[in-house]
Formats: C-alpha cells, structure tokens, sequence
C-alpha cells in the first residue's frame, strides 16, 4: 500500500497542483472580477465651519459623485447606490484651492467589495463667498392703461435680503405687482416681493442661500 502511495509522487504531486489551477481558473472564468460604477449623492459636513465665519459656500453644482469599484460577476446585482456614501468634510478644506477630498464609505454588503470604492472625481472644489445683507424700499409699478391707483400703503415698506454678495449684487430692486383689474374700490391683501436686475428685468433666483426677510 505504501509503494501504491510513493510511486510516481511526485507526477502525483503535480497533478493535484495543475487540477487546484484550473479549478481556479475555471472559478474566476465563471465568476470574475467586474468594474462597475454608482452615481452617490455627495454630501457635505461641518459646512458650519465657513457659515460661522459669515461666508458662504457651494460645490460649483456638483450634487453627486461617480464611484468605480471591483466586485465578481454574479454579486453585482446586489450592490446599490445606498449602499456607499460620498461626502466632503469641509473642516479639512485645503485654502490654497479651495479644494477638499471626496471620502467613500461603504455601509452596506462590505464584503462583496474586492477593493476600497474610488471617487471620480476624488476631490471637489468649494466656492468661498462673503454673505451679504442689504435693505431694499419696495416699489410699486404702474397700473395698467385705464386704471388710476391712489394712496398706496405697503407694511413693511422695506425688507432686507441676506445672501451670497453676487447674488445681492445682481439685484438692482425690490418691488410688489398688485393686480387692479376690475377693482372699483379698496383693495388690501398680500402681495409676494418681486427682484429686478438694473434693467427693470425680473429675476428668478433658485439658490436657497437667498433670504428674504418679510
């Protein structure tokens, strides 16, 4: 039995060696790695590190991050965009550019990951702004052709805007429409501010660092 055993051991050897081979290739041809990629929401935190300096900042638009990672062929299914987190930590922003790196964290299915996610791209740029406050009178336009209007009283007669400088610099006035089509008598109600640029141009502004103060 033990000559059975020894002979030819070490062809024996080999053979065991180049079966373990291709069954690993055979594993990793039925199964193999993958790159896929996620669109994550990027997140920011400690943005009340600039706020409590009296500045403000955005991301320049960038509202989500690619993320590329490695992960076998038949667990790619599994993977969802929740399951990995993007965020910049503005604590650690770098004051020559203005630049901050993108972190990844995994927090679902950590195991399916062959190698840590990767941001594209890995760092982002953040614009610094003062934030500004100014007062602005309400106005009242003209009335349409064949209306007279008489005494006007507006409460408040001034509001104040708080926003980025830009943004409050690209706004000339401050106005009120009010409608007086059909009316025979007293009108009173509420009436949303309206802004102008230096044109007399309506403006719409989206951003929601601008404040309004009513």
């Amino acid at each position: 039995m033990k000559e059975m055993i020894t002979r030819n051991l070490g062809l024996k050897i080999f053979s065991i060696v180049i079966a373990a081979i291709v069954w690993l290739a055979v594993i990793s041809i039925s199964n193999p790695e993958v790159t896929r990629s996620k669109t994550v929401s990027l997140e920011v935190i400690n943005g009340d590190v600039i706020e409590a300096a009296g500045k403000t900042y955005d991301l320049g638009g960038i509202e989500t991050i690619s993320v590329s990672y490695k992960i076998r062929s038949r667990d790619e299914y599994i993977i969802k965009a929740s399951d990995i987190k993007a965020y910049v930590d503005l604590s650690k922003i770098y004051d020559i550019t203005n630049s901050v790196p993108v972190t990844i964290e995994v927090v679902n299915n950590k195991d399916l990951f062959i190698e840590a996610p990767v941001a594209r791209p890995s760092a982002v740029t953040v614009n610094i702004e003062d934030m500004q406050r100014k007062s602005f009178d309400l106005i009242v336009g003209e009335p349409q052709d064949g209306y007279a209007v008489g005494e006007i009283s507006l409460k408040p007669s001034t509001i104040y805007l708080t926003g980025p400088q830009n943004i409050i610099g690209g706004i000339s006035s401050v106005g009120v429409e009010i409608g007086v089509e059909g009316a025979s008598d007293k009108l009173t109600g509420t009436a949303s501010p309206v802004l102008f640029d230096a044109n007399g141009n309506k403006l719409v502004i989206d951003d929601t660092r601008l404040d309004i103060e009513t």
